[in-house]
């Protein structure tokens, strides 16, 4: 799918098409100007990977370099200068100007075309990523720019690797490396020539540009393969356990899960977009969408359907529960709570809220019990159990370390007690958010 675009100044006719011929001959694809002033704006739309510019133009050919140079764009052009000139001091003034080379007319054609295929190569290598071998951000951007330009309409897939973070800061940089490596694997697998796979936005993001006809069973089979591989990246406790440990015992943590893959797709064969801003944010909303279930998953936007059709209002939930048998602290936690504008029920017995079916909060705040007595462990298990209670994020507060038993129950948030009441505070903002996405 990459084709390298290559932007011809040149105010000749006779010899800008000899040019361009042997370019197209070479699998490029040309744009050919005779002016400074139109050429800017392709260089700003379609960012090309050359710029040839002849000392045809009338006008000074290092300043016009130094303009090439000036415009800010994303990648970073080969500028190569054409001259009826072989003189050395006319050489040297065009090459500090900015020129990545110099080629003095008459030009033998076939060292033309290899010399401009190097300078393709080390710019293409420079934005390779380290372990991936892909093309990072700035390469994605430039083609998926271009193909909205293209009337193809091609089909997009941004790809997301939930908890990769985390995985590294356990297991490692090299762990870390192999599991991206066997990812991109799975990604270029069910990919051809025709398709393009890149980093987007981060090095564990991914974009994936492909035709309608494929989106939807190259999304099913990404899914697919890496549930089959992702557990072989972690250590058998850890698998049996179900969920990664991050710190000692006294701190408190976050039940960190196994890594994800979510992916948002868009078909455009319609044109439905066509600035990329727009397309962008489609692209991340639906990924947002389909991250919303706890299992690696796909969601693939759809053209025709209308856009009232497909959002579903959720009515905020400013509900927080409190299940605290301290009395004082209980008290402490229900007056911050309100203070920062949540409604509260505050229970003292614990048989209440598995007979409760009105008050259905966001987040609750629930003692785990005593080191002789883990009443709030079994309930927490209970609640987990419950449907009208199993969006709510539970933070498990524990007189007792042991996060392994603590998060194994279902809790959300293992908090080891005493704790700040700011912090509490600050987690019940943080969760609630994620459960009102």
């Amino acid at each position: 799918m990459i084709t390298n675009v290559v932007l011809l100044i040149d105010n000749r006719d006779v010899m800008s098409t000899k040019y361009k011929k042997i370019l197209l001959k070479n699998n490029f694809s040309v744009f050919h100007l005779k002016s400074m002033d139109e050429a800017q704006k392709i260089i700003l739309n379609h960012e090309p990977e050359i710029i040839l510019i002849s000392d045809s133009l009338g006008t000074d050919m290092a300043q016009n370099i130094e303009t090439i140079r000036a415009i800010n764009t994303k990648t970073r052009p080969c500028v190569v200068a054409l001259s009826k000139s072989n003189d050395i001091n006319d050489k040297l003034k065009v090459l500090n100007s900015g020129a990545d080379d110099y080629f003095p007319e008459p030009i033998e054609f076939l060292e033309f075309i290899g010399r401009l295929k190097a300078h393709l190569r080390r710019t293409f290598e420079s934005q390779l990523n380290d372990i991936t071998m892909l093309f990072g951000n700035k390469i994605t951007t430039k083609i998926l720019k271009r193909t909205l330009n293209d009337n193809v309409g091609y089909s997009y897939l941004y790809i997301t690797i939930k908890n990769i973070d985390s995985y590294k800061d356990l297991y490692g940089d090299i762990a870390y490396s192999k599991m991206l490596q066997t990812l991109c694997a799975i990604l270029s697998s069910c990919l051809d020539k025709k398709d393009y796979l890149g980093h987007f936005i981060q090095d564990s993001s991914f974009l994936v540009i492909t035709s309608q006809s494929k989106i939807e069973n190259i999304a099913k089979y990404m899914i697919y393969a890496f549930n089959k591989v992702k557990e072989k990246f972690y250590a058998k406790n850890d698998v049996s356990r179900g969920f990664l440990i991050m710190k000692g015992d006294v701190f408190e943590e976050t039940k960190t899960s196994f890594v994800k893959m979510y992916i948002g797709g868009v078909i455009n064969s319609y044109k439905k977009y066509t600035n990329i801003n727009e397309l962008l944010h489609a692209l991340v909303y639906i990924n947002k969408l389909a991250s919303l279930k706890d299992e690696s998953n796909y969601l693939i936007e759809r053209h025709q359907l209308a856009a009232n059709d497909s959002v579903v209002e959720k009515k905020h939930n400013n509900n927080v529960m409190i299940i605290e048998k301290d009395e004082p602290l209980s008290l402490l936690l229900e007056t911050q709570c309100k203070l920062h504008n949540y409604n509260v029920l505050n229970l003292n017995d614990s048989q209440v809220i598995l007979e409760n079916s009105t008050f259905q909060p966001s987040v609750i705040i629930l003692d785990a019990g005593s080191v002789s007595n883990f009443e709030g462990v079994d309930l927490c298990k209970k609640i987990k159990s419950m449907a009208f209670y199993q969006d709510a994020k539970i933070i498990l507060t524990t007189i007792f370390h042991d996060k392994q038993t603590i998060l194994k129950s279902g809790a959300d948030l293992y908090l080891p007690k005493p704790y700040n009441i700011d912090t509490v505070i600050s987690w019940v903002k943080r969760f609630n958010i994620e459960y009102n996405l």
